[in-house]
């Protein structure tokens, strides 16, 4: 147990509330130096069967671990829309508008919300079910940020991300385009190669040569003969276009098509078949690692890119900060059911250890130094009799205790 832990413990009021509060002030140690004290009124809750509260005891230990854990997912949540960047830590969440701490201290029964007079089962079942539905309401608004922040990673990457893996149409300025020839006529076409930047002398010095044997040149003049294989990159077309932080980019024109010989049979004369050299061009690049990208860039798409972009921006930031309402409302709500659901467990347990009709006295200890504690409650309490302790295993270290606790975890 941290120092930043609470512990309500609960003793029998032997002989009457005030011995049983004296022991407990006496536990805090030399000057409240293991712990401050801080005295709880508890109502008195319908207790049913003994049957039924034994069977509730049972499940409550769950039940707090799961209200524990979804407090903390909130807690996590509220810390992680907090900026990295920031020069301050992010505000702590608060309960009824003071410190979790505070409101632990001053505890009070909330009779508008929790009805002490229902059952015990029912009025556990109430409390679960308000940290529940925060539970669930909380998947689903993560669900939905997490959506939208992959949306708007896809599209920053679409649109500022590497040449080597971006949409040209939405990555290329319309001033880089300006000062370029685009040819796309029948037999020439330019395409756009996407570089690692540190390949890129290699391809600069090579790029004349890519795909040397995609197409075939006739002699000079046409002269008869084998024809010679080649790239189909046209000499001295290569111009640098822009670069990012890992890629370059450039333009090449390159022969669109080819078309082999045609020849005579004896039903007339048949036509050569057509290559499609861009395709193949498209495969000698990426043996080398390049990317031949397969789109025109295109400035009206640049623009509305830029405006989803923004949109997508606003999306996130605007569910960012219903996020961190929620979590600030929902927290507090959630943290003061937690805490009745422990001021619970701890009546639940003093009624099967001490007997009824509930006669004792409820307090919370502000933790300071945990095994002095310990050991001040043992000695405070040991007149009060009989072993044994329902509270919480970390509690009992294996090992009876004249006296029910139940933990209070601190911010973590």
């Amino acid at each position: 147990m941290s120092s930043s832990d609470f512990l309500i413990v609960s003793i029998p009021n032997a002989p009457t509330a005030d011995d049983a509060l004296r022991k407990l002030r006496r536990a805090t140690g030399p000057n409240q130096s293991y712990a401050t004290l801080h005295p709880y009124t508890v109502p008195a809750l319908l207790v049913g069967t003994l049957d039924a509260l034994m069977t509730l005891s049972d499940s409550l230990s769950r039940t707090d671990q799961s209200l524990e854990s979804t407090v903390k997912k909130i807690e996590r949540a509220a810390a992680d829309l907090h900026p990295n960047n920031a020069s301050s830590p992010p505000s702590p969440l608060l309960v009824n508008g003071s410190g979790r701490d505070a409101y632990v201290s001053n505890f009070e029964w909330d009779y508008a919300r929790f009805p002490h007079r229902r059952p015990l089962p029912e009025l556990v079942g109430l409390i679960a079910k308000t940290v529940d539905d925060a539970d669930d309401e909380l998947r689903q608004l993560l669900q939905g940020l997490q959506e939208a922040q992959s949306s708007l990673t896809d599209l920053s990457r679409s649109v500022s991300g590497s040449f080597l893996t971006s949409d040209l149409r939405v990555s290329l300025s319309p001033d880089a385009l300006a000062s370029l020839d685009i040819l796309d006529t029948e037999y020439l076409k330019t395409v756009f190669v996407a570089v690692p930047k540190a390949a890129r002398k290699d391809f600069e010095d090579s790029a004349e040569r890519l795909g040397p044997d995609i197409v075939s040149y006739a002699g000079p003049d046409g002269a008869g003969g084998p024809r010679q294989p080649g790239s189909p990159v046209v000499p001295g077309s290569v111009r640098f276009v822009a670069s990012d932080y890992d890629s370059c980019l450039f333009t090449v024109v390159i022969l669109r098509r080819q078309t082999s010989p045609g020849h005579v049979s004896g039903s007339g004369y048949v036509a050569g078949d057509v290559k499609d050299i861009v395709e193949e061009f498209g495969k000698a690049c990426r043996e080398k690692r390049f990317v031949l990208k397969s789109c025109v860039p295109d400035p009206a798409e640049y623009g509305r890119a830029r405006v989803n972009l923004e949109e997508a921006k606003a999306g996130v930031e605007a569910r960012r900060v219903a996020l961190k309402r929620w979590c600030a409302a929902h927290f507090a709500e959630c943290y003061a059911s937690h805490l009745h659901l422990k001021v619970v467990r701890c009546f639940v347990e003093s009624v099967l250890r001490h007997g009824l009709p509930y006669n004792c006295t409820t307090a919370a200890f502000r933790v300071k130094k945990s095994e002095a504690l310990s050991s001040a409650l043992r000695d405070a309490t040991a007149a009060q009799g009989d072993a044994g302790n329902d509270g919480d295993e970390d509690e009992q270290d294996d090992e009876y205790l004249p006296y029910v606790a139940v933990k209070v975890s601190g911010a973590e």
